[in-house]
């Protein structure tokens, strides 16, 4: 039995990724995160219409925890 070391998309009969837009659909929004205070960065997320997002229930923001925010705490 031999096995493809490199796979592209999920295996055949599973669900489609979440993170993956159908094909042709623009992003809503496009984020990409630090989490070191801005000297590396994650890779980019979308948020597409397709995926129905969660609704806004507030307009307030959570406390930003990053390095820089916490020491003027």
């Amino acid at each position: 039995m031999t096995t493809d070391p490199v796979r592209h998309g999920p295996p055949p009969g599973s669900p489609p990724d979440p993170q993956q837009p159908p094909p042709g659909e623009r992003p809503l929004l496009t984020l990409r995160v630090s989490r070191d205070g801005g000297r590396t960065w994650g890779d980019p997320q979308g948020v597409y219409a397709s995926t129905k997002p969660a609704p806004i229930l507030t307009s307030v923001w959570p406390t930003c925890a990053c390095p820089r925010c916490a020491a003027r705490a």
